[in-house]
């Protein structure tokens, strides 16, 4: 891949993870609070004060973020009782996909990084060219440039399996999940 096309490459994964991460964090944090909100309190006192606190927050958070309200109205609620709920399982899912958001991100950012070294070694090129007499220009020197792509399959698989297994792990120790 050329110079030019890893800079676009680098635009097209930032946008994408901005794109997926933003919304999908959004919609998790939503999707706390409403389960906050409507499966905290278990009838108990303690269950009641507790849910008293995170029912304040979520009403909170509901009132000054009224232009959320798409999501507001379509973020699943968790049922932390039963995880294989279709609720449950769209919370998953969309939890997943923050990941996914988050590490084209982070593959965005790491390429910027390998162009900025690679156009500093342009830039001591182009230093040499003209000390040399040698009247390459930048562009030329650009074109000429290949750079490779890294594969980062753990960032976008293995990373939120991970996490989802370490969850379960805790939800297991917890008894949450029956």
């Amino acid at each position: 891949m050329k110079y030019n096309d890893a800079k676009r490459k680098v635009i097209i994964r930032f946008l994408y993870g901005i794109l997926i991460s933003l919304p999908s964090a959004l919609s998790t944090i939503i999707s706390i609070l409403k389960m906050f909100y409507y499966r905290l309190d278990n009838g108990t006192n303690l269950g009641h004060a507790i849910s008293a606190l995170f029912k304040g927050i979520t009403v909170f958070a509901y009132k000054h973020t009224s232009f959320l309200r798409i999501f507001w109205e379509y973020s699943p609620v968790v049922n932390p009782l039963n995880f294989l709920e279709d609720q449950s399982i769209q919370f998953f899912i969309i939890y997943i996909l923050f990941f996914i958001g988050c590490s084209f991100i982070r593959s965005a950012l790491h390429l910027r990084n390998r162009l900025k070294a690679i156009d500093q070694q342009i830039e001591e090129q182009l230093i040499k060219e003209s000390i040399q007499g040698n009247q390459q220009t930048r562009q030329q020197i650009e074109n000429s440039v290949s750079v490779s792509l890294s594969s980062k399959i753990h960032d976008l698989y293995i990373a939120p399996l991970i996490v989802a297994i370490v969850g379960a792990i805790i939800i297991k120790l917890f008894g949450l999940g029956s």
